[in-house]
């Protein structure tokens, strides 16, 4: 293998410098590939207080294993009924990325009211640490009250789930 040393690269003709296919440009601190999962799938949880899976969910096979991966969950959180709660955490392939096995962001009534809605979005940063594939999903679980939170509000909201991968 040789090495090139330059202080400048220039394209011989327009304003592009390309990659051949098949060849990869490392350059730290870039992104080198986003995804992103949109979906309006309801997802509602009456007095469970243990986590469970959502349809706000990607499937992402990083390029390098070295790479950081920044994931950010958004969408609306409907907590139903009076004095209830409900939290949303992010799994990997299954285990939760919080590092206490807690969650990322809450939605809670308070007083006799209810039906209270709340935007949620958090930002939870991975090292890919392998170039196959990896199921990151958001997880809700109902933590107070009686009554019903939902994920997705309704056929109207929506939630999103998106991947980048940075450059190391």
């Amino acid at each position: 293998m040789s090495t090139m040393y330059v202080n400048n690269i220039a394209p011989l003709e327009g304003n592009t410098i390309n990659v051949a296919s098949g060849n990869t440009l490392n350059a730290p601190g870039h992104v080198i590939q986003v995804q992103s999962f949109f979906d309006v799938d309801l997802q509602t949880l009456t007095a469970n207080t243990s986590f469970t899976a959502t349809n706000c969910a990607i499937n992402f096979t990083p390029k390098f294993s070295n790479s950081k991966i920044i994931i950010r969950v958004e969408g609306f959180f409907w907590a139903q009924s009076a004095n209830t709660g409900g939290v949303i955490t992010l799994y990997r392939n299954g285990v939760n990325l919080h590092p206490n096995n807690n969650y990322f962001a809450r939605s809670y009534t308070v007083g006799s009211a209810g039906n209270d809605q709340q935007h949620v979005h958090f930002s939870v940063y991975d090292t890919a640490n392998t170039t196959s594939q990896i199921e990151y999903r958001a997880y809700i679980k109902m933590v107070w009250g009686s009554g019903t939170i939902q994920f997705g509000s309704n056929d109207n909201e929506s939630h999103r789930i998106t991947v980048m991968e940075i450059a190391q």
